[in-house]
């Protein structure tokens, strides 16, 4: 049996194997619908977009050191990686005392 990859984690709630207990006639039986959680989580990635440095600088990268971020061209672009396979992009944005990844518009 090959798994296929399924990006959408909504579509992947409707596809997840049934592992619930045999149920007798007259017994409700219960499905994962999207929203709902569904018991199982993915891994997700988040990768800032790609940026260039001098290779000497490359070569001087020791533990402590700051790669910093160039935000003067506006938002920090960012994709949401699962299995290997970009599932959205967003830019990066403050949440709270934390970050987050604003998710945008998808790409036709």
């Amino acid at each position: 049996m090959t798994d296929a990859f399924i990006s959408d984690p909504r579509e992947a709630a409707e596809h997840a194997p049934d592992t619930s207990p045999e149920t007798s006639p007259g017994e409700a039986q219960t499905s994962v619908r999207p929203g709902q959680d569904s018991g199982f989580s993915v891994a997700l990635t988040l990768e800032l977009e790609t940026m260039h440095v001098p290779l000497n600088r490359l070569q001087a990268l020791r533990e402590g050191a700051v790669l910093p971020l160039d935000a003067s061209e506006g938002p920090i672009p960012v994709r949401v990686v699962a299995g290997g396979r970009t599932i959205a992009r967003g830019t990066l944005v403050n949440v709270g005392p934390g970050y987050g990844v604003l998710i945008g518009p998808e790409e036709g």
